[in-house]
C-alpha cells in the first residue's frame, strides 16, 4: 500500500484525482522516469485486454450454453454466489502472486 495517496490535481479549473492516463502527473509524484510509466500503462492495458478476450470466449463460442448457464445461475442462492466469487478472487490472487514472484 502506498504512504501518500496521489494528489488532487487542477485540470481546466476542476479538481481531479489521477488516473492511469495522467501519466505526467504520475511519473512527476513518484520521480518515475518517462518509459518506466508507459511500460505499466502497456502492461495494464494489456492484461484488461487480455481478461477481455477470455471473458468474452464463451459468449462467442457457445452462446446458448450461456443462457441455460445463466438462468442456473440465477436460482442459486446469495451465500453460493458470494462463496464462488471469493473463492476466484481468492485463486486469481494466488496466481498473480505466483506470476509477479
Amino acid at each position: 500500500m502506498l504512504d501518500n495517496p496521489l494528489p488532487e490535481i487542477t485540470l481546466k479549473g476542476k479538481p481531479r484525482r489521477p488516473d492511469f492516463l495522467l501519466t505526467k502527473e504520475i511519473r512527476r509524484y513518484y520521480n518515475l522516469p518517462k518509459i518506466q510509466v508507459r511500460r505499466i500503462v502497456d502492461y495494464f492495458l494489456c492484461v484488461l485486454g487480455m481478461v477481455m478476450i477470455v471473458e468474452g470466449l464463451p459468449y462467442f463460442a457457445a452462446p446458448s450454453k450461456i443462457k441455460a448457464w445463466v438462468q442456473k445461475l440465477v436460482e442459486l442462492p446469495d451465500s453460493s454466489l458470494r462463496l464462488i466469487g471469493f473463492l476466484l478472487m481468492s485463486v486469481g490472487l494466488g496466481l498473480v502472486y505466483l506470476g509477479r514472484s
